[in-house]
């Protein structure tokens, strides 16, 4: 009893120390962003000035429409085809700042530990590059802002909730997000048959493809036609091609689970032997591991509130759904970095949760 008193009044006194810690980071993310504009090349603003442009005719929803729905929700805030695009950065960034310290602070618990800070002060670096302008990204981050609070409540809220707001999302911006929410569905229902969910998962990946080619379609084609006109563009030098040419659903399956794992160890890149591949290379693998060790630590781990749990095995089962999608469709390293970008709130939540309660049980044991 008088253990855990100590330690909630110790970690109120971090909460506050948390924030000024935020805010310095914050501070420096903005000072940052006022330099992107000269130090980046036009192609990283491509789609902030596609929002802008979509800014002028945008007056509604249309379904299956991401330029014009994300330009018509910047339109209703108040922006317009004039707005500075560092103004417009300041807001989308100031915006995905605070709902991500919303899901640390409020949803879970915080982390001081010093490679807690690290890892959010380098995701916050991502975050100024690819969120300190227009951005579709940021829709992301609202909507899994808001799912990963309705997954700490009851199953009999949070799934109906789940399957609404993926399948609107889907509808009106991405729609394969439609496959995301089968993988979720899928990983949660496999969750029950410890002794078989390998083979399960495998069975229920399988059959996404078998019913693609029944219909016609490759999945993993998607990238090649992105790609075609691509290749050998110097400005296209992380494409990520398909290994295998597609004949069958085999095939098809064969070049996501090599490219999954191309994610995973970015070869490809690596041996390109360019600083920027590598570096991100090592990043890649530096989250990998971490998402894995806090993966497995929370399988083990039962001395957690069940809200938390739950949002954390939210959390695990969605970045495992996402990337496998991802392996589907991106057609380059750039275009896989920057749609992770609308991930940094479940990764971070799940990273605060795992150095905190990884902390305490330190000290639990000392005591």
């Amino acid at each position: 009893m008088e253990t855990n008193f100590r330690l909630r009044n110790t970690y109120n006194s971090k909460v506050l120390t948390g924030i000024l810690i935020f805010t310095y980071i914050y501070l420096i993310s903005i000072l940052f962003l006022s330099q992107i504009y000269v130090i980046f090349p036009p192609k990283y603003f491509y789609d902030a000035n596609t929002i802008r442009k979509f800014m002028d005719v945008s007056t509604s929803f249309i379904p299956l429409d991401s330029y014009n729905n994300i330009a018509f929700i910047y339109r209703l805030i108040g922006f317009n085809y004039d707005t500075n695009l560092a103004y417009a950065g300041i807001f989308t960034f100031s915006l995905a700042y605070l709902l991500t310290t919303l899901c640390i602070f409020v949803f879970g618990k915080l982390s001081l530990n010093k490679y807690f800070i690290g890892i959010f002060s380098l995701w916050s670096f991502l975050m100024v590059v690819y969120l300190g302008q227009f951005s579709k990204e940021i829709s992301v981050i609202i909507l899994l802002t808001l799912t990963l609070y309705i997954a700490g409540k009851k199953d009999y809220i949070f799934f109906p909730a789940l399957i609404v707001i993926l399948i609107l999302y889907a509808y009106y911006f991405r729609i394969y997000w439609v496959i995301i929410l089968y993988f979720v569905l899928f990983l949660y229902f496999i969750k029950n048959f410890s002794k078989f969910k390998y083979i399960l998962f495998l069975i229920g990946f399988l059959f996404l493809f078998v019913i693609a080619n029944y219909k016609g379609i490759f999945l993993t084609d998607a990238r090649a036609s992105v790609n075609s006109f691509r290749i050998g563009s110097i400005d296209a030098q992380s494409l990520i091609l398909n290994p295998l040419k597609n004949t069958s659903f085999v095939t098809d399956f064969l070049n996501s689970i090599i490219i999954f794992i191309f994610f995973i160890f970015p070869i490809p890149i690596i041996l390109k032997l360019k600083l920027k591949y590598i570096l991100f290379s090592l990043w890649e693998l530096f989250n990998i591991f971490l998402f894995i060790k806090a993966a497995y630590f929370f399988k083990n781990k039962y001395d957690v509130p069940i809200h938390i749990k739950k949002r954390v095995k939210f959390s695990i089962i969605f970045i495992i759904s996402f990337i496998f999608t991802q392996s589907l469709f991106e057609p380059d390293y750039g275009s896989f970095l920057k749609h992770q970008i609308g991930l940094i709130p479940l990764y971070l939540y799940l990273m605060s949760n795992y150095f905190y309660y990884k902390s305490r049980l330190r000290r639990l044991y000392k005591a």
